[in-house]
């Protein structure tokens, strides 16, 4: 490979490392089976399609949340770009116009926010080209704003920055090869070099938009979208921000920055200059971010009554959603990838394909009960009665159960099993969101509600989450009971309307199954005293009882249901035949996908680079293995076997804080001169047996002691091969320099020092 050898060039500071061609990604995935003793030919493909239904569900669901969530902060910007060149928002008196600059700041990240706030302005992406509203293009109506982006790549330096801010106005086209200047009344002519202005400079852009105010009138505003603001130049920036505020009183422009960095301290705060911040008219805003916003998702899109997921999260994914984002990063990208990876891994076991339905691939239930009647169908036909025999000896005796021949059912009644538990898990799932939700109404109602949304919280909520998973929330609800016995008349009348209020407000289904439960609320309702809902205003009258004699009965009544209701509704989602289909469980998350923690892999790699190498031969095979070296990750190899740079790092870990470069050349020359001697060893071996093939009486001769042959060097060889060890040194040591495992003191020139102490199990 040519990226490998240039690991190797001193001139290349980066390299990228190209898959072969042969494992380029393909279509055809039939001939991929990663269980092939217990699924179904062709499996992985059907599931790959139950994975893209069930995962866009969710994403649609996600994506509609968001907006939502961003709905607040969208409107706001989108307001201020499209005032931002009023007479109102200008402030009087002031002896130079600003720019208009605000900053978006998304430190967890928000891939969205962006896009709302450009839907919003009605713009549409130079980059996609894609109209976001209606699809197609409208040439009667002129747009309020035109939007141009710059990224760092293509900026980088002030001539690239000021070429991309002009030539994003003026040569605007569009995904069809049509100008979109026509859009704008304009006609697009070419430009001579010799009779028009640099396309880096800005009084092309001024005459431009002297033109386009001719047949548009009032002209639009000229936005800006600065994507990954601090990597771009921050001198070329300075720049280009005062070259903007000499025309901006001829050229209407708005800058978005998309930050990274968190709104407070501010980034351009801490890094321009006060004469360019005191050209800008900056406004910095915040996209929502952090736990809160994490649970937001997670409640709306996995336990809401109005959604229905295809796939609920396990305890063993919520449990790390709530790690990762309580310790690294809290955002609703890193939110999608866990999800969208949880999916991902639920959809490699065999008998996730029947997630939506039991067809397998087929129009039909017929279509499918002769894919299931074909002789290489049956190790997944046993795998799935092995697995429903197991999870019915599970049951509760008194559990209902389907009527087929349980013992020995063919393969519709299989069919039948897996339709009738589909719709036991969704309606076990659907009946724990409708017992947590009316257990959140009562929790709001009995306790004081905190207006503070800090992490301890907020990561609280979270946790609950998970325990209603789980199925122990039975402490919860006795203290709910607890305090619904305290509450006086005033409060519980509250408590039931807004418990009245959510039943009504369910869909026509759930409405009439919940019957019984709204009878009880409306009856019990009727029965509080009219007198005992002012008690609140009585309890500083003496000699007045607070509470009516008649709530503390009414009370106790309406705790004893409310525990027998959540104890009926909210139990455990992995219990119940096949439930592991659409629910993720404890299958523990592919961690590694997400996070892969370099630096414990970099240090287990040159520990044990045979086992690295060993688990990527598959890349590597076209490298063949020319030095004849044994690539067995099993095989424990002595130190001698290891490459240089393996070698002189097993020494590194041996040394303490400081290493003396003396005595870590002599231990590394020491390996390697054991090395020289058992590779000469194995050749002149080699080399006798090679030699004795086909001889007869003459063969046997004197031996010579191998530890003779093996010394015998001459002076030149020995200054050649010292001459060796030091280089194959020194290239070891400049690659462990150049990982950063080494740090050089300015005490002693003959020491450096270790910067890794610890070594990963």
């Amino acid at each position: 490979m040519t990226s490998l050898q240039d690991l190797h060039d001193p001139t290349k500071t980066c390299i990228t490392l190209e898959a072969r061609e042969d494992l380029s990604d393909n279509d055809d995935y039939s001939d991929y089976e990663p269980f092939p003793s217990r699924d179904i030919p062709g499996g992985y493909e059907l599931r790959l399609k139950a994975y893209h239904q069930a995962w866009q569900k969710c994403l649609n669901r996600v994506k509609a949340i968001v907006h939502e969530l961003n709905a607040p902060l969208v409107h706001k910007v989108a307001t201020y770009v499209e005032g931002a060149h009023s007479e109102d928002s200008i402030l009087p008196g002031l002896p130079y116009p600003e720019v208009p600059v605000i900053g978006i700041s998304a430190p967890g990240g928000n891939s969205t926010i962006l896009a709302h706030v450009l839907e919003a302005l009605e713009m549409q992406d130079n980059a996609s080209a894609a109209v976001l509203n209606t699809g197609r293009h409208d040439r009667t109506s002129k747009p309020k704003a035109i939007v141009s982006h710059l990224h760092p790549s293509n900026c980088p330096s002030l001539t690239g920055l000021m070429k991309a801010l002009v030539t994003g106005f003026v040569d605007r086209q569009d995904e069809e090869d049509e100008d979109a200047d026509e859009n704008l009344g304009l006609t697009s002519k070419k430009r001579k070099a010799t009779t028009s202005l640099a396309n880096y400079d800005i009084g092309l852009l001024v005459a431009w938009y002297t033109a386009l105010l001719k047949v548009q009138d009032p002209g639009p505003q000229l936005v800006v979208v600065l994507h990954d603001f601090e990597q771009f130049n921050v001198t070329a920036i300075q720049d280009m921000f005062y070259i903007c505020s000499q025309h901006i009183h001829r050229l209407p422009l708005v800058f978005l920055l998309e930050l990274s960095s968190p709104s407070n301290p501010s980034y351009l705060h801490s890094t321009f200059t006060r004469s360019t911040l005191a050209l800008l008219c900056l406004q910095i805003v915040s996209a929502p971010s952090g736990l809160e916003v994490v649970r937001e998702v997670i409640h709306k899109t996995f336990f809401d009554v109005e959604f229905e997921p295809d796939v609920m999260l396990g305890p063993a994914v919520l449990d790390y959603i709530i790690e990762y984002t309580t310790r690294h990063s809290a955002s609703v990208d890193i939110l999608l990838n866990v999800i969208q990876l949880a999916y991902l891994k639920h959809f490699e076991e065999p008998l996730t394909l029947f997630t939506h339905d039991t067809l397998i691939g087929s129009r039909s239930k017929k279509g499918a009960l002769a894919i299931l009647q074909r002789p290489e169908s049956f190790h997944f036909l046993d795998f799935l009665l092995t697995r429903i025999w197991h999870d019915l000896d599970n049951l509760p005796e008194d559990a209902p159960r389907l009527d087929v021949d349980w013992q020995q059912p063919s393969a519709s009644d299989l069919l039948k099993i897996v339709t009738w538990a589909r719709e036991g898990s969704r309606r076990q799932a659907e009946h724990m969101r409708l017992g947590l939700q009316v257990m959140e109404i009562v929790q709001n109602s009995v306790t004081t509600p905190s207006k503070s949304k800090d992490h301890s919280n907020v990561e609280e909520k979270l946790t609950k989450l998970n325990e209603v998973v789980r199925g122990r929330v039975g402490k919860d609800i006795k203290a709910l009971a607890l305090a619904i016995r305290k509450l006086s008349g005033k409060h519980l009348n509250d408590l039931l309307v807004k418990l009245h209020e959510f039943f009504q407000s369910l869909n026509t289904r759930l409405r009439h199954e919940e019957e019984l439960s709204r009878t009880y609320i409306v009856a019990t309702k009727f029965q509080i005293p009219a007198e005992s809902l002012e008690d609140d205003e009585t309890d500083t009258v003496p000699d007045v009882p607070k509470v009516h004699p008649a709530i503390p009965p009414l009370a106790t009544g309406i705790a004893e249901w409310l525990t027998e209701y959540l104890e009926t509704k909210i139990v455990r989602l992995d219990h119940g035949i096949l439930w592991d289909i659409w629910n993720t469980g404890m299958t523990p998350f592919p961690s590694e996908l997400l996070n892969p923690a370099p630096r414990p892999t970099i240090i287990t790699a040159l520990l044990n680079p045979y086992e690295a190498v060993g688990s990527q031969k598959v890349l590597l095979q076209e490298q063949g293995n020319e030095g004849g070296v044994d690539f067995d990750p099993d095989r424990q190899h002595e130190l001698w076997e290891l490459p240089d740079i393996s070698i002189l790092f097993r020494r590194y870990m041996e040394a303490g804080k400081r290493i003396n470069v003396f005595d870590w050349y002599e231990s590394f020359a020491l390996a390697l001169e054991t090395q020289r001697q058992r590779l000469r060893k194995r050749e002149l071996q080699s080399q006798r047996s090679r030699s004795r093939k086909g001889k007869g009486k003459g063969k046997q001769r004197a031996n010579h002691s191998d530890d003779e042959e093996i010394g015998f060097d001459s002076k030149e060889d020995e200054e050649k091969w010292n001459v060796q060890v030091q280089a194959r040194f020194i290239s070891a040591l400049h690659e462990l320099d150049f990982m950063g495992f080494i740090k050089h003191t300015n005490r002693k020139a003959d020491h450096v020092m270790r910067t890794v102490y610890d070594i990963p199990n």
